[in-house]
């Protein structure tokens, strides 16, 4: 059984319980972000592979989670965002459903933040390496 979907699940209920980032912005907390969408706002996405070691009978997976902060305010919001969402969640506990349990939940990367090409939209970008253990 894959951790995916349950990880996703934690986080975003991670991300929803702190109060500085719904402070930033609201419940938009999105995996594919509408296309209407009202900035500011957080995309999240989850890459999966298996590691090559396995306890006991079960099964290690690490997800690549990236967070997008998105602004169109100023390049300061978008970093507040990046660093509201790296204080909900670096060597924080993650919720996940059965049989899943949070080995590790850290920075993994953490990239510029810079304005996007329409010169008027900032993003700030910061990756999460999380290990699950099945």
């Amino acid at each position: 059984m894959d951790s995916t979907i349950a990880s996703l699940k934690g986080v975003r209920n991670k991300l929803i319980a702190n109060s500085a980032l719904i402070a930033l912005v609201g419940n938009k907390i999105y995996n594919k972000a509408p296309q209407e969408t009202i900035y500011p706002f957080v995309k999240v996405s989850i890459n999966t592979e298996l590691s090559p070691v396995i306890n006991n009978s079960s099964q290690v997976f690490i997800h690549i989670l990236r967070c997008q902060a998105w602004s169109q305010i100023s390049l300061e919001e978008a970093i507040n965002i990046r660093s509201a969402i790296f204080n909900a969640l670096h060597r924080q506990s993650l919720t996940l459903d059965s049989p899943f349990k949070l080995i590790d939940c850290q920075v993994n990367t953490l990239f510029d933040a810079f304005l996007e090409n329409d010169g008027k939209t900032y993003q700030s970008v910061i990756e999460f390496k999380i290990s699950v253990n099945s």
